[in-house]
């Protein structure tokens, strides 16, 4: 699952919708947008980007940067993940970064934090 697509469905778990349509209603969007970008890989446009970011309380650059890893090749992931890595840690950035980012590339990036750190940010999510 792409970045971008755990980011919507932490949102919508947040915000209490409970579908794609739903959401993208709510988004003043076309019926079909979120499911598209849930199911066939399509990268939100900015303008949605920045809708989500209003909806979920976020940070529209944070948003923005999600939809560009998301759509970013293989090669440039990793840096990527270090930019938003360092993004998250100066406090631009919420707690809820680490978690969208791949547990195992976050471990490579950041050794010195302890699995329960993870594991409690996850836990705080999931009662949010």
């Amino acid at each position: 699952m792409r970045e971008i697509e755990k980011y919507i469905k932490e949102a919508m778990e947040r915000k209490r919708v409970s579908s794609y349509r739903q959401l993208s209603l709510t988004l003043g969007m076309s019926h079909n947008e979120i499911p598209q970008i849930m199911s066939k890989g399509v990268t939100p446009s900015d303008t949605l980007c920045m809708k989500l970011a209003e909806f979920a309380g976020d940070d529209p650059e944070k948003v923005l940067l999600l939809a560009q890893l998301s759509k970013a090749p293989e090669v440039s992931r990793p840096i990527w993940n270090k930019i938003l890595l360092q993004l998250a840690k100066s406090g631009v950035f919420t707690l809820t970064l680490p978690v969208l980012l791949d547990f195992q590339v976050f471990s490579t990036i950041a050794p010195n934090i302890h699995y329960a750190t993870r594991k409690r940010t996850r836990r705080r999510l999931a009662l949010a």
